[in-house]
């Protein structure tokens, strides 16, 4: 292929293969199995330039397309040009697109990568372009690094809407998340949810002086020294409260931040202010920076995340979601913990977690909670899970018995939307039936369980008005599969060390079976009338368990039978 691609190359252009691509300049060349050498003409400012182009042909080209990237020499007298990254490489394609592409169609595709890498580099004739370009990718351009005294951290998350103009507030974390060590917000109740996530994560942090300045170059290079930005905070309103909170800084403890076309969030920081040699007299800060010697230190320049929810929900659905209020989900065993994963996807922004267990080491492989949980409540552990998936959802945990909490807290159930009821135990559906039906409740619940080894799994839906007839059908449930399911108790030996079996693979299957029902329910607001959600497991396992099937059962394996009541 490398012979066929250099074929129709040689047509049009000047090129040779690399004997040995470890004898090239650029590193990142060495990693590919073959290079083209293309020497080119390209005209600039109304002459022909030399160009000297690379085209990098990968490990198995059927799936890994080619590269061009262009030459230090020919690149040094015109930078910087959009779409040329700091590696030399020139963004033709996006890698994240699907492009699919015959192997029989690779020289002409690479024929037309280097035109359009071409048509790329003569941007820099048109002005107008190339502010277009740069501004659209001022990200990209912001993060490069420009030179060996310059530095660049993406270490930012903003909570700040695209529209908003209020005053930023910025707060620098003790412990990092990752490589992110400074959150910038502008709204006390968007911050709110966050600083729990903070919370409940045990992450320190301090309030930091921010300003806001008036940075409009949007064409690299970038590389800023302490000297030259000096005059951009000579220009903020606040200038004395500024000259106040840079005399007080350490380095590293007052951020300087500005807004790009696209209201995406960029700024610096001062890493150190001892930068005066010896002979000078003592100076503040801020006379520091606008003295001779400020001139040899680069600021060390921040890009800032969008971590609002509303980029994420854009940058996963698509669309901003409706978000369920609230739920309860009482009963955190191997049922509950499983269904929190389907729960965390159905846009609820509000949790309630009733449980009074820990977690112990004969949960491992059927809860779903890791091996690092085990003697931690499992309310605490579940709250974490829910928190590291969306940092922006509030959780409430309540380490105690249903019937306890009712008592201490009457209107528990009546603050949410849905409850989801998923204790496995008869006695204590019933009570918070009988609860529900004596406090005239107007919150609709799911009551959840399984029969061992997941001969099946149940749910039964339930609206205020069929409370009681739904409390008839748990003592005389039709839909069983098991004859007699308390034969299969197994112990381990000592008291309170009972379990019925059933595998997580068969949990695993129950749950995504309801889950859409589940969802259809409480997000789309369909077939909300009681049902009751009846699936059928392996039976052709349950019969090799010598295990006796009921008289009135029918249905196919995996398969879910919906009953309205």
């Amino acid at each position: 292929m490398v012979d066929k691609i250099f074929e129709v190359i040689a047509k049009t252009e000047n090129c040779e293969v690399v004997d040995d691509v470890n004898s090239l300049r650029n590193k990142c060349l060495k990693e590919f199995d073959h290079v083209i050498i293309v020497d080119t003409e390209v005209t600039l400012g109304g002459k022909l330039r030399e160009i000297k182009l690379y085209i990098a042909l990968p490990f198995n080209l059927q799936v890994n397309l080619p590269k061009i990237f262009i030459d230090e020499e020919s690149y040094a007298p015109i930078k910087y040009i959009p779409h040329v990254n700091s590696d030399l490489s020139i963004c033709i394609q996006d890698e994240s697109e699907n492009y699919y592409y015959s192997l029989s169609d690779l020289p002409t595709i690479v024929l037309d990568f280097v035109r359009r890498a071409k048509e790329i580099i003569r941007i820099k004739d048109d002005a107008e372009e190339m502010r277009v370009e740069f501004e659209r990718e001022f990200q990209a351009y912001w993060s490069v690094k420009y030179s060996t005294k310059d530095e660049i951290l993406l270490t930012g998350f903003s909570l700040i809407d695209e529209d908003s103009n209020e005053e930023v507030k910025a707060i620098r974390l003790k412990s990092k998340i990752g490589v992110y060590e400074y959150v910038i917000f502008d709204n006390d109740k968007r911050f709110e949810p966050f600083k729990r996530y903070l919370e409940n994560h045990q992450i320190r942090y301090t309030d930091i002086p921010v300003f806001e300045v008036n940075y409009e170059q949007i064409e690299p290079p970038f590389d800023l020294s302490y000297f030259n930005s000096a005059r951009y905070l000579a220009e903020i309103d606040a200038v004395k409260l500024l000259k106040s909170s840079l005399n007080q800084s350490k380095g590293n403890d007052c951020l300087f931040i500005f807004r790009n076309a696209h209201n995406e969030f960029f700024g610096w920081m001062y890493p150190k202010f001892n930068i005066l040699p010896a002979g000078y007299r003592k100076k503040s800060n801020w006379e520091r920076l606008n003295l001779n010697p400020a001139k040899n230190f680069s600021v060390k320049r921040i890009a800032f995340s969008n971590l609002t929810q509303e980029r994420l929900y854009r940058r996963t659905a698509g669309e901003l979601p409706e978000i369920v209020r609230s739920v309860n989900v009482i009963g955190l065993g191997s049922v509950g913990s499983n269904l929190l994963h389907f729960l965390s996807k159905a846009q609820i922004g509000e949790y309630h977690l009733v449980d009074n267990d820990v977690f112990k080491v004969e949960n491992v492989l059927r809860h779903n909670f890791s091996f690092s949980c085990i003697s931690h409540y499992k309310t605490a552990v579940a709250k974490r899970y829910l928190l590291d998936a969306n940092p922006f959802i509030a959780v409430s945990t309540h380490e105690k018995d249903i019937t306890k909490l009712l008592i201490e807290d009457p209107a528990f159930f009546e603050r949410s939307d849905y409850s989801f009821v998923i204790i496995g135990v008869r006695r204590t559906e019933e009570y918070v039936l009988d609860y529900l039906i004596e406090h005239s409740s107007q919150k609709p619940i799911f009551i959840i369980w399984v029969e061992p080894y997941l001969a099946s799994g149940q749910m039964m839906y339930i609206t205020p008005d069929k409370f009681t007839e739904a409390k008839v059908l748990l003592n005389k449930y039709p839909f069983r599969v098991i004859e007699n399911g308390d034969d299969l108790f197994l112990k381990e030996g000592s008291c309170q060390s009972g379990y019925y079996p059933y595998s997580e693979t068969y949990l695993t299957m129950f749950l995504s079976r309801i889950f859409p029902e589940i969802y259809n329910i409480i997000v789309k607001g369909e077939n909300a009338d009681s049902k009751m959600f009846s699936w059928i497991g392996d039976i052709d396992f349950i019969l090799s368990k010598g295990v006796n099937i009921s008289h009135g059962f029918c249905g196919d394996p995996y398969s879910l039978k919906i009953t309205p009541f």
